[in-house]
């Protein structure tokens, strides 16, 4: 598992996701509405409230959800992510998977945050406790002294529950997202945005 600044963060439909659903305590996923676009022209069909915050949609009740064999798109969402296409005989809202996913990817970031503070609290010490003339450290040179931190953090129980947390929910976020990812709708070569598709 890479940790560092490097670490992947959220991407693309994730996101705008994240961006939807910050700071909400409940109801819908966003104060705005989604739309709800024709699969073939993009044209634009309706709007829906979009999944509650658990991720269910309140239109549906036993069968396919509303805008099964359709294209959904945040407002202002970017083009580059959006739309997505959801299958005729979906019975899910594939959004409320990918809110589901940036909760999960949230608390993700939040354990390596946690484990790259504790590597950092690591470090500081060893030095410290290098210009202190600590036989352990003292004639080291910072890159090992760099080493023997990162040692010893990582064979800290604390920083080891910390990594087992934070794979734990990036694992769950990517099983959230494989229904979105399963399902991408890409525009044809011929034409960068069909009929309706730039429309607001």
């Amino acid at each position: 598992m890479s940790h560092g600044p490097t670490a992947p963060r959220l991407r693309g439909r994730i996101l705008q996701i994240k961006a939807e659903t910050a700071g909400q305590g409940g109801g819908v996923m966003s104060s705005d509405r989604i739309e709800i676009l024709d699969a073939t022209t993009a044209a634009r069909l309706g709007h829906c409230s979009g999944p509650t915050t658990a991720g269910e949609c309140p239109a549906a009740d036993e069968g396919p959800v509303p805008c099964a064999g359709r294209l959904v798109r945040p407002p202002g969402a970017d083009p580059q992510a959006w739309p997505m296409w959801v299958p005729p005989d979906s019975h899910h809202c594939p959004l409320g998977s990918a809110h589901r996913a940036a909760e999960c990817l949230r608390q993700a970031d939040f354990y390596q945050d946690a484990w790259l503070a504790g590597l950092r609290r690591q470090t500081e010490l060893v030095h410290h406790l290098a210009a202190a003339g600590d036989k352990r450290f003292k004639d080291e040179p910072p890159d090992e002294l760099a080493r023997i931190s990162r040692l010893r953090w990582l064979g800290s129980p604390y920083a080891q529950e910390l990594a087992r947390m934070e794979q734990t929910f990036r694992q769950r976020a990517q099983g959230y997202l494989a229904f979105a990812r399963r399902y991408p709708y890409r525009y044809p070569a011929e034409r960068s945005h069909p009929t309706g598709a730039s429309d607001r």
